[in-house]
């Protein structure tokens, strides 16, 4: 799967932190909605953007992906998707 952009946040980061990390790459919009393709290696946020319709993703490693699992944003439309076990 090709990857636009890489996520730069830590797993401590403050929420507005976690979600510029997401915000839409052409308008700088906030992401209507992100589906998190879950895999061992980390995660790929697919992300949407409801103003200017553009879709685009983010690489997330492990800890990311924890960090969006367990305490998203408040306000963050997010959706989940576990890739079957190896």
């Amino acid at each position: 799967m090709n990857v636009d952009d890489v996520a730069r946040f830590t797993a401590d980061e403050h929420d507005a932190i976690v979600m510029a990390a997401l915000m839409c790459p052409y308008c700088l919009g906030r992401p209507a909605h992100v589906l998190l393709d879950e895999a061992r290696e980390g995660a790929n946020a697919m992300c949407a953007c409801a103003q200017c319709e553009l879709q685009w993703s983010v690489a997330l490693d492990p800890e990311q992906s924890l960090r969006l699992f367990l305490a998203p944003p408040r306000g963050l439309w997010l959706r989940h998707r576990f890739s079957e076990p190896s």
